[in-house]
């Protein structure tokens, strides 16, 4: 966070600490001390006044141009004539003074950004054999890497929805259920209703019990998960589609 009013700052960080997925690396009145940070705690997020020496703010641009998971938020006052460029050029920018409200609707749209970004396939020669193998996710107790083979099963929790990993462990992610039906891949992964996801590399057994209800066994679950009508027929059709491919 860079600000030369130690004022401002703290009422930002009131509004951010509510969130949890934020976490306070560090503070600074100065682009110079701003750089050094960069270099030693690699942020994620950088949250800067844009009414600093214009010439100093624009050095944090070459930065974030190294990092391509880095993301800058201008603090501009509503007075500002920075605030159009802002918007043609599709910059993050916080109005002053922060409300909740404000810095909420920001937090939601910097975690979808870094969601899309998270598994973005990696630049270089390798990319190709990397791409698609893991993801980043926001816990309670910071980021966390998991690979595409370890999930299991994702359940809707409105508004989150919970993460449960062949391990055993589940988390509670505020991630909707669209978003990762756009993140993970379609040849894996299976939308059988609107609560779940289920990874198809991971299932075990489909079982039919009436006419409108199946269980299906899930490796790395201790119990089945209990299927409607619809979505079991939709999971027999796609398993029966992926067999006449083979």
């Amino acid at each position: 966070m860079v600000d030369d009013d130690p004022v401002v700052r703290a009422c930002l960080w009131k509004h951010l600490q509510v969130h949890r997925e934020i976490e306070l690396v560090g503070e600074t009145s100065t682009v110079a001390t701003a750089l050094e940070y960069c270099r030693t705690l690699h942020p994620d997020v950088i949250f800067l006044d844009i009414n600093l020496s214009q010439a100093e703010v624009f050095l944090m641009l070459p930065v974030q141009a190294g990092n391509p998971r880095m993301q800058i938020v201008f603090l501009a006052s509503p007075d500002d004539r920075t605030i159009e460029a802002f918007e043609i050029r599709a910059l993050h920018y916080l109005l002053k003074p922060y409300s909740a409200k404000r810095v909420g609707l920001m937090v939601d749209k910097l975690l979808r950004n870094y969601a899309s970004l998270a598994i973005a396939p990696p630049m270089g020669p390798q990319a190709e054999a990397t791409a698609l193998k893991s993801i980043w996710v926001i816990t309670d107790n910071g980021r966390l890497k998991v690979k595409l083979s370890e999930i299991v099963l994702i359940e809707a929790e409105a508004p989150y929805s919970r993460l449960t990993l062949f391990d055993g462990n589940s988390y509670l992610l505020r991630r909707a259920m669209s978003q990762w039906e756009s993140l993970l891949p379609k040849e894996e992964f299976m939308r059988v209703d609107r609560s779940l996801i289920i990874n198809l590399r991971r299932l075990g057994k489909v079982e039919r019990i009436t006419r409108d209800q199946a269980l299906i066994t899930l490796r790395g679950l201790s119990g089945p998960k209990e299927l409607g009508r619809q979505p079991s027929l939709r999971l027999m059709q796609r398993l029966k589609a992926a067999t006449l491919l083979r």
